[in-house]
């Protein structure tokens, strides 16, 4: 009888050639194998074609699988044994295999074996194959985490590319195992080993030193020699390289089957990185979730039989959420909204979120609850809904008082077109009847006023002639603040000629020079776009040096609108999409205003100091020079000229040094 029929048969002498110890090893390691090892030669008929399969050789493994004795299997054939195997993929390996030469390797699913196998199948020798079938049902049920570990035990021969060595113990005087001495290795350990295998054999472990800790490999081998259980390890080599090794005994030495996993071991070590930065990233997103003001939280769906929705259960919310149901994460995940509160079923709040899940529309909308206005969004998430809610109690509290602020305004606006009225009518027809009898008194009565009581009348008609403009001044003001002129496109060069026009009186007796260029049509309302550029043209002709003719220009250039100087712009130019009001579609069709003309009116007059007087020189009543060399005016001019900037979404600035002149530069949408 063979070894195979007397798998307990004494061990081998130690004192024997180490040839023979190995080859006596060789059929331990068949017979003792963890995997299922068959192997076949091929029946063929008389035309030379394959029909069926002669078992030649089977392991005990492969005995316990297949629930039949050695006498049944030695005795039939593949297919006499297992007809559900013909035609299957695995018998077509088989046929592969012969026919090739080439090895195959595949899974298959064998019921007669009960599961999933890693077969390979591998050609010895013309007609016959070696078969071997490891059971990977495990790594089946966990492929992704386990792939390369379940694929370690499938390999147990050079043709499975998996290393195999055998050891045998040494022992000191005392019977204690001290060392091993390697017997056997298969080609694909001897490819590996990182000297030539022949200056291997016969060597001892300790000698070798292959592994980093030599005494721990030691260690382990003899505790299976002792104890007779598996040990399975990952070892790692002077050079780095990492093996996966599983030893067991083998009659009084071991056998280690051993695989190289540096590169699965650095995937892995690379897996839990990554697994770390994803729960540092989880951790960091968490804490952005609790740190916002938004109620975040996530429900998935509850469906009945019909697949309908009818209720939501949290798995996911933020710090916001529990504060605003004075609730916590072990508290609230797991609960449904029905099992949080009850009266929601069949109202409209649950319909909400069945209505967004079923439809995958986005919902938004204001929401009432717990005593709190909050603004809410919805949408659908994977397999259920996502929720964010904002508290806007306080913002809707804003709105209401804003409402009644608007409402006071209106009032208020009403108010100063009832007092533009009688600034206009009421208040002019007194200054007119004063200015009226006042040239009566001077006209008729003349020779009988004494020359200062001709003085005072001319005095009082002075001033009720400085009242009147200052009413009208004031009246002009109020009709910027409270109409809304319709803009239409404005030529600048058109209205400037208009205005130089009236001012033609002032700019021959002066004998002022303007230099102008071309400007650009603009979108506006002309009689306000006017009035602008009198008052300014007027201010530059009428505050000029005594000694001096006043000499204006005007100039133009384009900027964009991050060069307009800050906070000058009344609307953000460059993120509001809003549209101007009145300014055709077309103007504004690319949307926010990103370039503007920026006219500037230089004049050599007295100037001002700009650093001291600032944007004050805009406010109303605003007179720097009094009445020092004869300026008349009323002050409001220039609060007008701002309104009017305003009012068409530009600006206006003002640079100026005392006796150097003035530039006023206005900034216009292009």
């Amino acid at each position: 009888m063979t070894d195979f029929d007397q798998p307990d048969a004494a061990p081998a002498n130690p004192g024997q050639p180490v040839e023979h110890v190995a080859s006596d090893h060789l059929d331990r390691i068949f017979e003792t194998a963890p995997v299922c090892i068959v192997s076949y030669r091929a029946i063929r008929n008389e035309a030379h074609a394959i029909v069926d399969f002669k078992p030649l050789r089977v392991n005990r493994e492969a005995l316990t699988a297949c629930g039949h004795t050695r006498e049944t299997i030695m005795g039939s054939t593949l297919l006499g044994l297992f007809p559900l195997f013909r035609d299957s993929a695995l018998l077509n390996d088989y046929l592969t295999v012969v026919q090739s030469g080439e090895n195959r390797r595949n899974d298959h699913y064998i019921p007669g074996l009960g599961g999933w196998f890693d077969v390979s199948v591998s050609c010895i020798a013309p007609d016959e194959l070696a078969v071997v079938f490891i059971d990977i049902n495990s790594r089946k049920e966990a492929e992704l985490m386990r792939q390369q570990q379940g694929e370690l035990l499938t390999q147990i021969s050079q043709s499975m590319q998996m290393a195999v060595s055998s050891h045998l113990p040494i022992r000191d005087e005392n019977g204690h195992i001290v060392d091993f001495q390697y017997i056997y290795f298969n080609d694909k350990a001897k490819e590996w080993l990182p000297v030539p295998w022949e200056a291997v054999i016969g060597q001892t472990v300790r000698t070798m030193q292959f592994a980093a800790n030599v005494d721990q490999t030691i260690a382990r081998l003899a505790r299976v020699v002792e104890t007779g259980e598996t040990e399975q390890f990952d070892a790692t080599i002077a050079d780095g390289r990492v093996f996966y090794n599983i030893i067991a005994r083998s009659g009084e030495g071991t056998v280690s089957t051993f695989i190289d996993v540096t590169e699965q071991r650095k995937s892995e070590q690379r897996i839990l990185e990554l697994k770390a930065i994803s729960d540092q990233q989880t951790a960091l997103l968490q804490s952005i979730l609790d740190s916002s003001l938004t109620a975040i939280s996530c429900y998935d769906a509850i469906l009945d039989e019909q697949g309908k929705a009818i209720d939501f259960r949290f798995v996911l919310a933020n710090q916001t959420t529990f504060d605003i149901l004075s609730t916590t994460a072990h508290e609230l995940y797991g609960k449904t909204i029905i099992e949080l509160n009850p009266a929601l079923m069949g109202s409209a709040v649950l319909d909400t979120y069945t209505r967004v899940y079923e439809t995958g529309q986005p919902l938004v909308m204001e929401r009432q609850a717990w005593g709190r206005f909050f603004y809410v969004s919805m949408v659908k998430f994977g397999k259920g809904v996502l929720s964010s809610a904002i508290d806007i109690t306080e913002n809707r509290r804003y709105r209401e008082q804003l409402e009644a602020a608007n409402l006071a305004l209106k009032q208020s606006n009403d108010n100063l077109q009832s007092f533009a009225y009688v600034a206009s009518h009421d208040l002019q027809e007194p200054l007119r009847k004063i200015r009226s009898f006042g040239d009566l008194l001077l006209n008729e009565y003349r020779p009988l006023l004494p020359e200062n009581g001709q003085d005072m009348l001319r005095r009082m008609q002075a001033a009720a002639e400085r009242m009147s403009n200052l009413i009208q001044d004031l009246l002009s003001l109020s009709r910027l603040t409270t109409l809304h002129a319709t803009f239409a496109v404005v030529d600048l060069n058109t209205l400037l000629a208009e205005v130089l026009t009236d001012l033609e009186t002032v700019v021959d007796e002066t004998g002022a020079i303007i230099e102008r260029c071309d400007l650009p049509t603009v979108p506006g309302d002309q009689l306000q776009l006017r009035q602008l550029f009198q008052n300014l043209l007027s201010n530059a002709l009428k505050f000029r040096q005594p000694d001096r003719s006043p000499h204006v220009r005007i100039h133009l250039r384009q900027v964009k609108a991050q060069e307009v100087p800050a906070g000058l712009l009344t609307y953000t130019a460059t993120g509001d999409s809003t549209p101007i009001i009145g300014i055709p579609a077309p103007v504004q069709a690319g949307g926010p205003v990103k370039l503007f003309h920026a006219i500037t009116i230089t004049d050599n007059g007295i100037g001002f100091d700009a650093e001291r007087y600032g944007e004050t020189i805009f406010g109303a009543f605003q007179r720097l020079h009094g009445r020092k060399g004869n300026f008349v005016g009323t002050g409001i001019g220039l609060a007008i000229a701002k309104k009017v900037v305003e009012n068409h979404y530009g600006g206006i600035v003002a640079r100026s040094r005392e006796g150097e002149g003035a530039a006023f530069t206005v900034y216009l949408p292009a």
